[in-house]
Parts: structure tokens; C-alpha cells; sequence
């Protein structure tokens, strides 16, 4: 602590962006004290917790932060506590006051106050002046009221909104004209036997879907919704979503659709009981590109159609190239007549990747089921081919073999996790 307390000292008066980070309870209340001694020239604050978090009967020790003026502030990102909609967290005496949940009053006074991320924070009723340079929100809650919901859609400025709740009421007014989201991160609000019918769809119609060009979601139930927005040319980018606090850690996989009209669907910490390739039909019969790890795609079950399919894009591990073995049996055959590029890329973390020219020849023959009339062109980015020479066993349907030295783009799934809580920029 004394490390952290000289360090906002020397700085004096300057601004400062202060990013802490593994708080426990021990170290809670004097973390506080001291930041909040010098919050008046803070302009970044991210306040970061590991695994467990810390129980919610501390909420109020944060609070004590934002005693005093903080006319510098622009960023708040306070990531101490766990989703107050988790169920255990619901039998909290505590959580179900909203009025114990709202944000300090000073808080609400930031005139500079751009971007708020704070977990277990519940929006005020009314949104107040503090608020009104707000572009980016992130709360969570058990349930908004419709006077919230109003309060939220008031923001002038509010492009981005980060939403974890189990439910809301709708206001009977429509949001004003000016409300306009560019992204809208929506957690929580599954079917359940208790839930209101059709709350999720007039909660998204609410808030502006389907004319939000970036939508996020963990709901299944979207799904059906998207599909009517959706054109008839789509990509599909799959990645692993991970533990934050473990890298190593595959909690789930991810998918994107990026529409060909502009719009971009996310459906994130998916757990593996859900394939992506057991999305709808009609999502795999318009798809023109994917983007997939090498053992999702080769791990298929069934056969099916990617009749519109042109690109393919396989990230490649070298675990997974290593216990290839040529007798693996594969269980399903995809069907893509249209495709003309296949593309091999290690991982940005990683060096050259080498597959065996035994393994890509295997891939190419049995697993995809090809257009006669169609070579493809195998291009590799971070991915070395063995014995190379070999490929000439498919020259009736391969068409170049080709290095790029361009490096592969970057996964979606980590960027999309870290972008609302990398806030000291």
C-alpha cells in the first residue's frame, strides 16, 4: 500500500489513470482511504478482484471513494463483486433494496464521467446531470424498473451498454428518438417458468434491436430474432471463450456472425453441450466465411451443407497436429461445392506451426466434400506443410500451395472480453 500512496504523491496535482488490481478484503479498506484521498486528480479508475470475489456486505466500503469531488474522473471500472442476478447472490437481504445499490451521490456529480463499469451497481431512477456525458454503461441488477429503463434511454450521449440482468419492466413511452445504441451487451434474462412471456424480445425491440450494429449475447433465445434481421451472405468466426483470470482455462466457445450488410451478432461463453455447427440451418446454408479452431471443425459428429462457402480459415494448434494419427476415423463430411480458399493459421502467441502433409491430405479428402469442377487453393499463415511434395497426390482438386507473411488476424473472443474493462488506456 505504502508503494501505491507514494506514487499518487509524486504525481501531485497531474492526472492520473490508477489501475489496481488482485484487492482482497485484507487490503479493501485501505485501498479505499487512500484513493479516495486523491481522487480529485484520478482520471482512470480500475479496480480488479481474482477469483473468489469479494462478498457483496462490501459494496459500501467502495463507495466510500467517492466522498469527496472527483471533477477529473472519466473512466470508473470496478470489477470487485460477482452478477448480483447469480442466484446465490439473490438471497441477499442487502441486493434486494435497490436504493442500497445506487450509485454514490458524488459519483453521480462526475462532470467528466465518460465510461462506468461497476458490478453490483443498480442505475438510479432518474439518470441526474452526473451522468450526462456518459457513452459507455455497464451495470448489472436483479430486475429494472421501468422508471430505470427510462432513466437508461435518457442518456444524450450513451453508445455502448452493458446489461447483466435477470429482468426488466418496459416503460409505456418509447425511448426518445435521440437514443441510439452502436452496441448493446445483454447477459442474463433466460426463459424460465417465472419469467414474463416475450420480456426478452420487447426488452431488445425496446432498446433498439434490430437496427444495433453490434449485439451480444449469452441468450439462446435470441436466435430466432437474429435470423429475421440477418442477409443472405454471412461469416461465422468461432473462438474458445476463457477464464480472464486463467487464459488457460476454456470455459465455453464463442461464435460471431458479421452480417454482410454491417451487422455483428456475438454468442459468447456457450458451454460445450452446444456445437457451433448445431446452429439453425438456414445460419449454415448462408454462410460465405468461417473462422474456426482446427479441432472444432475436424471434431464433427454428422453431415452437413455450407452450399455458399468460399473461404475457410482453420487456427491450428501444435497439440493438435501432434496426436493426429492417419488411422482417426472422421465421423461427419461437410458439403461445400462453392469453396475455394482454405486457409491455415497459428495463434498469435505462437510460433510456425508444422502439420504433416499426411494430416492436410486427410483433412482435404475426407473430411470436405468438394466440387469436382473446383480446385481450392491452400493458403498457410504461421503453418508449415511436411513433405509438401505430397500434396501432388491431390492435384484434381488443390490448386496452389502458398506462404503469406502477413500475420494471421488476431482471435475475436479475448478483444471481446477484455474491451470493456481495459480502461487504463
Amino acid at each position: 500500500m505504502g508503494t501505491l500512496a507514494g506514487l499518487l504523491r509524486r504525481a501531485g496535482n497531474s492526472p492520473v489513470d490508477v489501475h489496481v488490481t488482485h484487492i482482497s478484503f485484507f487490503d479493501l479498506h485501505e485501498i479505499v482511504r487512500i484513493l479516495g484521498d486523491h481522487i480529485y486528480h484520478i482520471r482512470t479508475l480500475a479496480l480488479y478482484t481474482s477469483a473468489p470475489k469479494l462478498d457483496h456486505f462490501h459494496i459500501h466500503v467502495v463507495y466510500g471513494l467517492f466522498e469527496k469531488p472527483a471533477p477529473l474522473l472519466e473512466v470508473v471500472d470496478i470489477q470487485l463483486f460477482s452478477r448480483s442476478f447469480f442466484e446465490d447472490c439473490l438471497k441477499i437481504d442487502a441486493l434486494q433494496d435497490p436504493s442500497l445499490r445506487l450509485p454514490p451521490p458524488l459519483l453521480r456529480q462526475a462532470p467528466k464521467l465518460r465510461q462506468l463499469s461497476f458490478q453490483t451497481m443498480t442505475f438510479p431512477q432518474t439518470a441526474g446531470d452526473g451522468f450526462l456525458a456518459v457513452t459507455r454503461l455497464e451495470i448489472d441488477g436483479v430486475f429494472l424498473s421501468a422508471d430505470q429503463m427510462s432513466a437508461i434511454v435518457s442518456l444524450p450521449c450513451l453508445r455502448n451498454l452493458h446489461l447483466e440482468i435477470a429482468g426488466c419492466a418496459l416503460p409505456n413511452a418509447q425511448p426518445p428518438p435521440t437514443f441510439r445504441l452502436d452496441e448493446l451487451w445483454l447477459y442474463g434474462m433466460w426463459q424460465t417458468r417465472e419469467s414474463i412471456p416475450d420480456m426478452l424480445p420487447s426488452a431488445l425491440q425496446y432498446l433498439g434491436f434490430p437496427h444495433i450494429p453490434h449485439f451480444i449475447t449469452d441468450n439462446w433465445d435470441v436466435l430466432d430474432l437474429v435470423l429475421s434481421s440477418l442477409s443472405h451472405r454471412s461469416t461465422l468466426l468461432v473462438d474458445y471463450w476463457r477464464d480472464l483470470n486463467d487464459p488457460n482455462a476454456v470455459t465455453g466457445v464463442a461464435c460471431r456472425l458479421i452480417d454482410h450488410r454491417g451487422l455483428i451478432f456475438d454468442l459468447v461463453g456457450i458451454l460445450f453441450v452446444v456445437a457451433p455447427f448445431d446452429l439453425d440451418l438456414c445460419i449454415l446454408a448462408n454462410l460465405v466465411e468461417i473462422e474456426i479452431p482446427y479441432d472444432e471443425l475436424t471434431g464433427v459428429q454428422s453431415d452437413f451443407d455450407l452450399p455458399k462457402l468460399e473461404r475457410l480459415c482453420l487456427r491450428v494448434r501444435a497439440g493438435e497436429t501432434a496426436r493426429w494419427k492417419p488411422e482417426r476415423l472422421l465421423e461427419g463430411r461437410i458439403s461445400c461445392p462453392n469453396l475455394h480458399t482454405v486457409e491455415l493459421w497459428n495463434y498469435p502467441e505462437h510460433s510456425t506451426v508444422s502439420m504433416a502433409s499426411a494430416q492436410l491430405l486427410h483433412f482435404i479428402s475426407h473430411l470436405l466434400d468438394l466440387s469436382p469442377r473446383r480446385a481450392v487453393d491452400i493458403v498457410l499463415r504461421g503453418v508449415a506443410v511436411v513433405y509438401s511434395s505430397e500434396l501432388g497426390l491431390l492435384d484434381h482438386v488443390v490448386g496452389t500451395v502458398r506462404d503469406d507473411v502477413r500475420p494471421a488476424p488476431p482471435p475475436f473472443g479475448l478483444e471481446l472480453q477484455t474491451r470493456w474493462h481495459a480502461s487504463v488506456q
